[in-house]
């Protein structure tokens, strides 16, 4: 027989019908650090100049840069925060932090918000 794991409470916010499944894909790396960002890549023992090209003010090319922390992702997160009321996030483990006690997504409310910021970390 098969042993099932702990739950992934969280998943629910990107796993369901009103996500797309590359979006969902892509979620679910990012969640674990799988994007092939220049830190990841240094990782692995492999050498490049590191430098994110969306900002005037260049900064190491890292995920939580890219999404959150970067020039783009604080322009975006900021807007979308206080759009929908709610606190603004700086990585992904705070972003799924908040949304656990916020969100609600037996209602449309709460589906739009997370189809809303699925579709703005793929964007990003």
């Amino acid at each position: 027989m098969r042993h099932k794991g702990n739950p992934c409470h969280w998943a629910k916010f990107f796993w369901n019908a009103f996500i797309p499944t590359r979006i969902a894909f892509f979620l679910w790396n990012a969640v674990f650090n799988a994007i092939s960002v220049d830190t990841n890549i240094q990782q692995r023992g492999i050498s490049l100049a590191s430098k994110c090209t969306c900002c005037s003010n260049p900064n190491t090319e890292s995920l939580d840069h890219l999404l959150f922390q970067g020039e783009v992702g604080t322009i975006i997160w900021h807007f979308f925060s206080k759009a929908l009321n709610l606190s603004t996030y700086w990585d992904m483990p705070s972003l799924f932090a908040n949304w656990l006690g916020k969100i609600n997504l037996s209602n449309q409310f709460g589906m739009v918000t997370t189809a809303i910021a699925a579709l703005t970390l793929w964007n990003i």
